[in-house]
């Protein structure tokens, strides 16, 4: 009897994994909005996840007479971890690369994918960061990414944007490599690692970053969490080298390098270590964004770096410090409205608040936290939580998340000895359950949605055209949305004019910056100056006459147009 009844429980348990592994995949290409009118989240079907599991438990633990979860943790015991993170890695990487590539199929990609594209290009050409589209400029004035060059070599062989997002993906997925080192270190039991894998995985921030456009952030969650694990395993050069790496990847990485440093200091896991990174990364901020990026961009009025532009009282430290000196209250309230409130639980709540259980790691995720805040007055996307920002705070919060859960961990065995695997068990439900609950619209959502837009867009046709009719060294300007098809040559220039979006707050007493861009400062104005002139009805809306109205006037003539919109225009010789 005995033997049969663990043969029903182990198919039980089969079953329920397998049922279990189908619909987890299932809700990267669906959310279940048919079984909701408006479905906010994956929270619906967590909750029917939970709800079925429990009474699976019930129902077993009936038949057993004991309670289920210590039959739940030695399956868990029994898992191949390293085929485990294998596996999640690839789904990870499929899904990253899918995103992105269906995003640039449909034409729905933006002028950052088609600048990175145009500076690999031509860096791999001999001319080394220059970007057309910032103005004919050394694009490291812009943002100092060394790295880049990289990359270059391979573009030789490999010169398409597939090939950039192919290495996007595999640095986004593997990253859960040092992720499943620092978890198995600090956590050591097998639910909450994967628990904090799980999050990983469905990361709004990592998997949005991922389909937005290319960006050499991307690099930072894997540097980020092995420096994080060589310093808390006392392998000092190793966490200098991935922190030295991180400079390498963007100027603000050093936000990133100092609050590894401040933790180090904090934390005593190297105070000599700490001190010299939180030095150099100071040190490394002030003399880059100072003395060595205005020296590469050259437009003018663009002298300064532009994170400082973006300040809410003025482009210096001394106005933002005398706005606070004035209005105390008023200042540290701006960074409390809503946009910014949301910004903050989108950024802490998929990790469940974890992170404010770890003081020691406040320096970690506020410091690039609050550099997007603060800049975000005068660029709000910086608040974007799918935009290439989260490759910066995302890791950082998940890093304190995970110390939060030793410290939750410890509390709670403390206070219920002999609980501890049903309380790993318990914090892995919650960690999955905030997971499940910010994730929101799934990707294979986005995928579909991309699918759609490429072909009620004609992209098949539009692909032809410019095949057809633009030779490879012609000099164009092209609509936003094209552009990235068009910018592996050495002149392209953007069509719509550009403005910032903004948010300045208003103090009384105090003048808010208010910097008015009537274009982004970091494109160039020589739009009508190409070869070949590339608009499109569907990206320019109402303005799509009186653009129409503007090439005409400036010597060219029309040599194609599509019923779909497309219209190429080439220059009068």
């Amino acid at each position: 009897m005995d033997s049969k009844r663990s043969r029903k429980t182990a198919s039980t348990l089969f079953f329920l994994g397998a049922a279990g592994t189908v619909l987890c995949l299932s809700l990267f290409f669906t959310n279940y909005s048919f079984l909701l009118r408006k479905p906010a989240s994956l929270l619906f079907p967590f909750f029917l996840i939970t709800a079925a599991l429990f009474f699976a438990s019930a129902y077993i633990a009936a038949n057993k007479k004991r309670y289920i979860m210590p039959d739940i943790a030695a399956n868990l015991r029994r898992i191949d971890e390293w085929k485990a993170l294998g596996a999640a890695i690839f789904i990870l990487s499929a899904v990253i690369f899918l995103l992105s590539t269906t995003r640039y199929n449909s034409y729905s990609s933006n002028f950052d994918l088609a600048i990175y594209d145009q500076i690999i290009w031509n860096s791999a050409h001999g001319r080394f960061f220059i970007s057309s589209i910032m103005g004919d400029c050394n694009s490291l004035g812009n943002h100092f990414e060394p790295v880049l060059l990289l990359l270059a070599p391979f573009y030789r062989i490999f010169p398409d944007v597939r090939f950039l997002f192919a290495v996007q993906a595999l640095a986004l997925s593997s990253a859960m490599i040092p992720l499943y080192l620092v978890s198995r270190r600090l956590l050591a039991r097998r639910p909450l690692v994967f628990s904090v894998l799980a999050v990983y995985l469905l990361s709004r921030g990592i998997q949005g970053a991922g389909m937005f456009e290319f960006h050499p952030d991307y690099f930072l969650p894997l540097l980020l969490f092995y420096a994080y694990y060589f310093l808390i395993t006392s392998r000092r050069r190793g966490a200098v080298w991935m922190c030295l790496l991180m400079l390498l990847c963007k100027e603000n990485a050093a936000f990133l390098v100092l609050g590894l440093g401040i933790f180090a200091i904090t934390a005593k896991e190297s105070r000599r270590v700490g001190f010299i990174l939180s030095a150099a990364a100071l040190f490394y901020w002030i003399i880059l964004t100072k003395f060595v990026m205005p020296v590469f961009f050259r437009p003018p009025g663009a002298e300064q770096y532009q994170y400082y532009a973006w300040l809410p009282f003025g482009p210096t430290v001394r106005d933002n410090f005398t706005a606070l000196t004035r209005d105390p209250a008023g200042f540290i309230r701006v960074f409390f409205d809503e946009i910014r409130l949301g910004y903050y639980l989108h950024l802490l709540g998929p990790t469940g608040f974890l992170a404010l259980l770890s003081p020691a790691h406040y320096a970690l995720f506020m410091l690039p936290a609050g550099i997007f805040v603060l800049g975000s007055f005068g660029h709000l996307g910086l608040l974007n939580i799918m935009a290439q920002y989260s490759a910066h705070t995302v890791p950082a919060v998940l890093i304190s998340a995970i110390n939060g859960l030793v410290f939750l961990q410890k509390k709670l065995s403390m206070r219920f000895p002999g609980h501890k695997e049903k309380i790993s068990l318990i914090l892995s439900l919650y960690l999955l359950f905030f997971a499940a609950g910010f994730y929101g619209k799934t990707s294979g959502h986005r995928i579909s949605k991309f699918i759609r837009a490429g072909r009620d867009i004609g992209a098949e046709n539009i692909t032809a055209a410019l095949r057809k009719y633009i030779p490879d060294g012609a000099s164009v300007t092209s609509t936003i949305n094209i552009s990235a098809h068009l910018s592996r040559r050495e002149k392209l220039y953007l069509l719509e004019e550009m403005r910032a979006d903004s948010n300045y707050p208003r103090l009384n007493g105090v003048k808010s910056a208010e910097a008015e861009y009537k274009e982004n400062l970091s494109l160039s104005r020589r739009r009508y100056e190409s070869d070949y002139i590339v608009a499109h009805r569907r990206f320019s809306g109402d303005k799509f006459p009186s653009i129409l109205e503007k090439i005409s006037g400036r010597s060219y003539r029309e040599i194609y147009r599509d019923p779909g919109g497309l219209v190429i225009f080439q220059k009068n010789q």
